[in-house]
């Protein structure tokens, strides 16, 4: 994309209104994913992608590493004792279980919809606390 004086543009310089990113806690109940404890894996993930997030996220092939570097921003929090993504970088998602590394890509690929809960309430666009997060039904995709 070009100015009218012919300089190369950046296309963000277009965008007049940003709203304010939407999260979303996601709980991961698949019985093979469940830790030793009993306690489910559980994401605070970006809802609010731009149109270029949503390409690159719904590119049917991508290299896991590559898939990892577009993720890591957008996991903000999780229940596990390390930073999360969104603080370690990709590596933090590249160390974790395959299995819950694809389900952490297809919650990023579908939040964007919405779920049952998006028409009842607001998504919160500040981190909840982990026990308030625990406590409330909204805001929350529960994939089993």
């Amino acid at each position: 994309m070009k100015a009218m004086n012919g300089a190369a543009m950046n296309p963000m310089d277009l965008v007049m209104f940003r709203p304010t990113p939407r999260y979303r806690w996601v709980t991961c109940e698949d019985p093979d994913l469940i830790d030793e404890s009993g306690t489910p894996f559980r994401a605070e993930i970006l809802v609010s992608l731009t149109g270029d997030q949503i390409i690159e996220v719904g590119k049917p092939v991508m290299p896991w590493r590559e898939a990892a570097e577009l993720m890591a921003p957008m996991v903000r929090a999780w229940n596990f004792e390390t930073p999360p993504p969104a603080e370690a970088g990709p590596e933090a998602l590249l160390a974790i279980d395959i299995s819950l590394l694809e389900w952490v890509w297809l919650q990023i690929r579908i939040a964007r919809f919405g779920g049952p809960e998006r028409k009842n309430s607001p998504t919160p666009a500040t981190p909840l606390d982990a026990k308030q997060a625990e406590d409330e039904d909204e805001g929350v995709i529960v994939v089993a």
